[in-house]
C-alpha cells in the first residue's frame, strides 16, 4: 500500500541516511527471502541489495544501525555477495513457525453442524511404515490413479440399469479400498484379512465346491492344482474388477440408457470393455489418459441437495468463560489426532487446495515438504500453546495459514483425518486461513550459494555467529508479544466464533465419513421486498 510504514522501508531509510550524507543513497535490484503481511513475523528475515557507487560507500557496524531502528527491527548479520545472489531467487526452502493456543483445538458448541462424537486416535495410531513416502513422481502418479478410479466409478454407476427382469450380476467388493473400522464406534473383533473376504465371495472351484467349505491344507493342494492346470485359484483384485465391470457392460447393451445419461457418454464407455483384456504399458497408459483427460469433477457426486440456513450467533464468551478457555489444556487422544495429521502433511502432494485460484491439474501444486516439526506443549501465562514448523522450497505463508486452519477445524470437530489426504484429491474445497499474527517466517535456506561460497572462501549466507543473539529476540520480541497479544485480545476465539456461525458452509468436506462432496449448503439471503415493505 502507497504510503504505508514497512519494516523494509524503514530499514533503508535507516541505512540511506547512515550510507550517504544527504541521505539519498541508492538501492537497487532489492529482494527479501519472504513477504509478510500485517501482524505477521519474521524472526530471520534476508534482504539483499545492490548500492550505487558502492566502492566509496564504507558499511556501517550492525551496532549502529540497530540504534537507529526501533526495538522491534534488529540488523544481525552484513554479508557481501556476489552480483547474482538474489534473496528471494537463490532461496531453496524457507521455514515458517506457527503459534496455535492449544484452547483453538476444544469442541465447537453443539449448536452448530459440525459437532461429532469423539474419535480415539490413540486406538490406531499410524505406523511408520504407512506414513506418506515417495518422491514427486510417485505422488504425481497416486494423482492420475485417484482420477483414474474416480472416473472409473462414475462410468460403472452410469451405466447400471435397474430392472426386474434383468439376471442378476454378483457384486463384487472394491478390494482396493478395504477401510478398518474404528474401535471407537464398537468394532470389537479384529477385521477380516483380504483372503477371509475373497472366502466369503464363495468362488465355486472346478469341482463345484466352495472355498469355505474345505480346510487350509485342501485349499492349498487345490491353488496348486489349479496353477497346474492354468486356472487362478484366487482371481487377483485387477480380474475381479474386469469381470464386474465387464458383466455390467453387457448388461448394459441390452437395456435402453437411462432418461438424462449422454448416449455418446455410454458408448465411450462402453468402448472400453476391449481395452480391459488389454494389460500392457500401452493399454495402461492408454487407459490412464483417457480416463483422467475424460473426467469432469464438476459431474461428480452432481445430485446434491441443495440447502439454506441462517448463521448462527454465538455470542462471545465472558470473563468467566474466557478464564475457562486460557485454562485448556489438550487431551491424549488430540495430540495423537495431531501427530496423525503431520504425517499425513509428510511428503509430497498436490496442494491445490491450500493455493488461492490453483486447479488440481497444474503441475506447480506438487510441493515435497522437507521437514515438519510439532513442539510438545508449553506454557505461558497460564496458556497451554504448541509450535508448529514447516520447512518447504516453494511453500507461502497462506499455505500455511489453511494448513493451520484444517488441522484445527478437523481435530476440533472430529473428523475423521482421511480428509487430509482428500485435500490432495481432485475435488475442490475452500479452506479459511488461520490468524497471521502467529505466523513467523523463522529461516530461508541458501545451502547451495554457501558451498559455493565456501569454495570460493567467500562468507556464507546465515545467522551462525549471531544465532545466541537470534534467538533471544524470536524469544523477547515476537513469542512473548504473540502470547501476551492472544491472551488479551482472544483473537483466537473471535476466528472459531465465525467459523461455527457458518459451521454449514464447511460440512462437505467436515463430516463424520471425511469424504469430499459437492457443496449444497449456503447461506439463506435476505427477502427484499420485506426488507423494503419494512423500511
Amino acid at each position: 500500500m502507497p504510503g504505508a510504514v514497512t519494516i523494509e522501508g524503514t530499514l533503508l531509510s535507516v541505512l540511506a541516511t547512515l550510507l550517504s550524507t544527504d541521505g539519498k543513497a541508492t538501492f537497487t535490484n532489492i529482494s527479501r527471502a519472504s513477504t509478510t503481511e500485517v501482524g505477521e513475523h519474521a524472526s530471520r528475515q534476508v534482504v539483499s541489495f545492490e548500492i550505487a557507487n558502492a566502492a566509496a560507500v564504507k558499511i556501517p557496524p550492525v551496532e549502529l544501525i540497530n540504534q537507529q531502528l526501533p526495538a522491534g527491527i534488529r540488523v544481525f548479520r552484513i554479508v557481501p555477495v556476489s552480483s547474482d545472489f538474489s534473496a528471494r531467487r537463490t532461496c531453496e526452502a524457507r521455514t515458517y513457525e506457527y503459534l496455535i493456543p492449544t484452547y483453538a483445538f476444544a469442541p465447537p458448541p453443539a449448536a452448530t453442524a459440525y459437532a461429532y462424537p469423539d474419535l480415539d486416535d490413540d486406538d490406531m495410531p499410524m505406523p511408520d511404515a504407512n506414513r506418506p513416502r515417495g518422491g514427486l513422481f510417485k505422488t504425481m502418479k497416486r494423482g492420475q490413479s485417484l482420477a483414474r478410479r474416480q472416473t472409473m466409478s462414475r462410468s460403472s454407476e452410469a451405466l447400471i440399469v435397474p430392472d426386474a427382469d434383468a439376471p442378476p450380476v454378483p457384486a463384487l467388493p472394491d478390494v482396493r479400498t478395504i477401510k478398518r473400522p474404528s474401535p471407537a464406534y464398537g468394532a470389537s473383533t479384529a477385521p477380516a484379512s483380504p483372503r477371509a473376504k475373497m472366502e466369503q465371495l464363495q468362488i465355486d472351484n472346478a469341482d463345484g465346491e466352495t472355498h469355505e467349505d474345505r480346510g487350509f491344507v485342501s485349499r492349498m493342494f487345490a491353488s496348486f492344482a489349479n496353477a497346474f492346470r492354468g486356472k487362478k485359484a484366487w482371481p487377483s483384485g485387477s480380474d475381479q474388477l474386469k469381470a464386474h465391470l465387464s458383466a455390467t457392460l453387457q448388461r448394459s447393451k441390452s437395456y435402453p440408457a437411462p432418461r438424462g445419461q449422454d448416449l455418446r457418454s455410454a458408448a465411450k464407455d462402453a468402448a472400453l470393455e476391449p481395452e480391459l483384456a488389454d494389460d500392457s504399458i500401452v493399454g495402461t497408459l492408454k487407459r490412464s489418459l483417457s480416463r483422467h483427460r475424460n473426467f469432469d469433477p464438476r459431474e461428480f457426486h452432481s445430485e446434491v441437495e441443495t440447502r439454506f440456513f441462517d448463521p448462527l450467533d454465538i455470542p462471545a464468551p465472558n470473563s468467566e468463560q474466557r478464564a475457562s478457555m486460557r485454562g485448556y489444556r489438550m487431551t491424549k487422544s488430540q495430540k495423537e489426532a495431531l501427530r496423525n495429521i503431520i504425517a499425513l502433511f509428510n511428503g509430497t502432494h498436490n496442494w491445490h487446495n491450500y493455493i488461492p485460484g490453483a486447479s488440481h491439474d497444474d503441475s506447480r501444486c506438487y510441493i515435497r515438504i522437507l521437514n515438519l516439526d510439532l513442539t510438545d506443549v508449553e506454557q505461558h501465562d497460564g496458556m497451554e500453546w504448541i509450535r508448529f514448523k514447516v520447512q518447504a522450497p516453494a511453500f507461502a505463508r497462506y499455505q500455511i495459514r489453511r494448513m493451520v486452519a484444517l488441522m484445527i477445524m478437523v481435530v476440533r470437530t472430529n473428523t475423521p483425518r482421511s480428509v487430509i489426504a482428500n485435500s490432495y484429491g481432485i475435488a475442490k474445497i475452500e479452506i479459511p486461513e488461520a490468524p497471521g499474527f502467529p505466523l513467523i517466517f523463522d529461516e530461508p535456506h541458501f545451502n547451495n550459494y554457501n558451498v559455493e561460497a565456501l569454495k570460493k572462501a567467500a562468507e556464507p549466507v546465515n545467522f551462525g555467529p549471531s544465532i545466541e543473539a537470534v534467538e533471544a529476540f524470536r524469544r523477547d520480541a515476537i513469542h512473548n508479544a504473540i502470547y501476551a497479544y492472544e491472551r488479551d485480545a482472544m483473537e483466537f476465539d473471535s476466528w472459531l466464533r465465525s467459523l461455527d456461525n457458518y459451521s454449514f458452509l464447511y460440512t462437505y468436506f467436515l463430516n463424520e465419513r471425511g469424504v469430499i462432496s459437492k457443496p449444497g449448503n449456503f447461506v439463506r439471503q435476505p427477502d427484499a421486498k420485506a426488507a423494503t415493505v419494512a423500511a
